[in-house]
């Protein structure tokens, strides 16, 4: 399951797609019904064995700069009582978002970090778990830029 902002659902094609999945929309700027589809979305986890994946920084990034992550974000896997594997996604925006065009040469690299379990950790590690996964995910970022400076340059 897909907790995606409610603004892909207009999306053509896309949209669509999402709604097929089982996608949960979010309107963001309402915190009563982001409260209400984290908990859907934790119970399909809890409930239903299902995966979910959330992206912290609410948007797109079109740079190699990490934003800041939404503590909110990491209530889904509080609520499912269940590990989540942080996952490094850069270049992706070289792709399409840089310029509008699509780029079909660019590399994208994805790192999947090793997994969290929530219900292992204190509650003030708990508190700040968006701010120890950011920091995890730039060094992984960082490694991918020493690795391939001239790529990411």
């Amino acid at each position: 399951v897909f907790v995606a902002k409610a603004e892909l659902k207009k999306w053509p094609v896309f949209g669509r797609w999402m709604e097929h999945m089982g996608c949960i929309f979010l309107h963001r700027e309402d915190p009563r019904e982001a409260i209400s589809v984290i908990n859907e979305a934790a119970r399909r986890v809890r409930e239903e064995g299902m995966d979910a994946a959330i992206y912290p920084e609410g948007t797109r990034s079109r740079s190699h700069t990490i934003g800041e992550f939404q503590k909110g974000s990491f209530k889904l896997p509080q609520r499912a009582q269940c590990r989540f594997v942080p996952v490094m996604i850069d270049n992706s925006f070289a792709v399409f978002e840089a310029d509008g065009q699509f780029h079909s040469n660019e590399t994208v690299y994805l790192t999947f970090l090793p997994p969290v379990d929530l219900t292992k950790l204190s509650k003030e590690a708990e508190k700040s778990i968006h701010l120890d996964t950011k920091v995890k995910i730039q060094e992984a970022m960082d490694n991918i830029t020493k690795e391939s400076p001239q790529t990411l340059g």
